[in-house]
This record gives C-alpha cells, structure tokens and sequence, in this order.
C-alpha cells in the first residue's frame, strides 16, 4: 500500500479523547491501515487512530526541513537546529 502524504508536511484534524478535536500541522512519519503518527515543529508525536481521523490528510506546499525547531518568544517566532 502506498502512502504519498509519508515524511511530507501534513495537516490533519483529529478528535482526540483528551483533547476533543484538534488540527495537527507536522510530519507525517509513520502509516498503516489503522493509525498514524504524525511529529509536530515542537517534536511532540500524536498517534491517532484510523476513526479518530476527521476529514483528509492535507500535504502542505509550505514545508520547514524536517529536524527544525520553532521556538515562540515575545510574539516572534525562531527556527533553530535539533
């Protein structure tokens, strides 16, 4: 089976049992017919299960090279190395 959105920079929308529903903006890194695991900029994983899924998987064009940072202060936002 072929995933095409796999180690792109994707959007979902999820509604997580903690949370509710949620948009994750990440990386794409693991697949299979039943889940996900998608990293955030901020290196948090989030594995979601194939029903907790709300609508399609969006590849973004506008991607930050995999391994970057983004650190938020004082209403900037930094991009910094792993």
């Amino acid at each position: 089976m072929s995933y095409l959105f796999l180690n792109k920079y994707c959007k979902v929308t999820a509604n997580l049992s903690v949370t509710g529903i949620v948009t994750i903006t990440g990386w794409i890194t693991m697949a299979d017919e039943h889940s996900i695991l998608i990293t955030d900029e901020y290196n948090n994983s989030n594995h979601i299960k194939r029903e907790q899924l709300v609508g399609s998987i969006v590849v973004l064009f506008d991607q930050p090279e995999p391994g970057r940072q983004l650190i938020r202060k004082e209403e900037e936002v930094l991009e910094v190395g792993r």
